[in-house]
């Protein structure tokens, strides 16, 4: 009698030990294998492109340069980073053509550019030989500009940057070029919206180049910046980078005063160096009114557009191949 009692406390305490010994729930178990993605080494011109990471920013991993060429360096086949965000015309230059570990995975900016008239008091009309002030010959923004407005004008000048650009808007005047009066000048935002405020000439918004791109194009948009994966990479870590991008850029859009919270903390340097704007308040505006168009568009999917921005710039003459999209 005494040795059943003695066996049933024993078993009644392995019983409450069993039911005291909690196993992980699903969910944590789920939650414990999730790829961290912290872990991805990023790098991102600054400016526009970069928006899409600002609930990343702050990594150590998260490298935002001012230098686009520096960026561009990364897209290579010993690549020291996972995830490179280039202009899409990446995709067909010299460097990808020699490569196959990097494709392109998204499209995140369709095109922030814009005409600014100066100097005239009365309603702008632009003409072949109006004066007219672009940055980077050669590059994007001159291969816009003539894509959409034709390459006839007779008096196109050219500075070296979207700032030398802001500049003439400002004043009115080109320095380069012996103080000539300007009548047009193509901005970028957000630098746009410091020379509509503190122009000495009068700058006015004139032509909002993404629209007429999309009425040229029959409705296909600019796919400007876009997400390179290195396919040499962990994929599950990389695919949980695009679901958490997508889902970031589509909160911000849903609910920009996301951007204003997640960027409180850095200086009007900092700001002004990493996202092109000074003032967390002003980048929750430009990207609630649709200034800066930021997005995310899988690339695949997105392939038309692609193609008709690559060929109407004359960066390639052909369809890209379905080999460079990361699927």
């Amino acid at each position: 009698m005494k040795k059943n009692l003695i066996l049933t406390v024993m078993l009644a305490g392995l019983t409450l030990s069993a039911c005291g010994t909690s196993s992980p729930s699903s969910s944590e178990s789920q939650q414990s294998s999730q790829p961290d993605i912290n872990t991805l080494k990023i790098i991102s011109p600054s400016g526009a492109p970069a928006i899409g990471l600002y609930n990343m920013f702050k990594n150590g991993n998260v490298e935002i340069n001012a230098d686009a060429n520096n960026v561009l360096s990364y897209l290579s086949a010993d690549s020291s980073k996972d995830i490179v965000i280039a202009p899409t015309n990446a995709l067909v230059s010299k460097v990808m053509g020699k490569i196959d570990n990097f494709k392109i995975a998204a499209n995140i900016t369709f095109g922030n550019f814009y005409l600014a008239s100066v100097n005239t008091d009365g309603e702008a009309v632009m003409t072949n030989d109006s004066y007219v002030v672009l940055f980077q010959q050669n590059q994007l923004p001159d291969r816009l500009f003539k894509y959409v407005y034709g390459d006839e004008f007779t008096n196109l000048h050219y500075v070296t940057a979207a700032s030398d650009a802001a500049k003439c808007a400002i004043t009115g005047k080109n320095e380069t070029d012996n103080n000539a009066k300007v009548d047009f000048v193509l901005v970028p935002q957000p630098a746009l919206t410091n020379v509509l405020a503190n122009s000495k000439a009068n700058a006015k918004l004139y032509k909002n180049i993404q629209e007429d791109f999309k009425t040229k194009s029959g409705g296909l948009e600019i796919t400007q910046a876009s997400i390179f994966v290195n396919t040499k990479s962990d994929q599950a870590t990389i695919k949980a980078f695009l679901d958490k991008i997508s889902k970031d850029i589509n909160d911000a859009l849903a609910n920009p005063s996301l951007l204003k919270q997640a960027v409180e903390s850095l200086s009007q340097e900092e700001l002004t160096n990493k996202f092109g704007v000074g003032s967390g308040q002003l980048l929750q505006k430009m990207i609630a009114d649709n200034a800066i168009r930021i997005g995310y568009k899988r690339a695949f999917d997105n392939k038309r557009a692609i193609d008709n921005f690559l060929k109407a710039l004359k960066f390639t003459l052909e369809d890209t191949s379905e080999e460079v999209y990361y699927k």
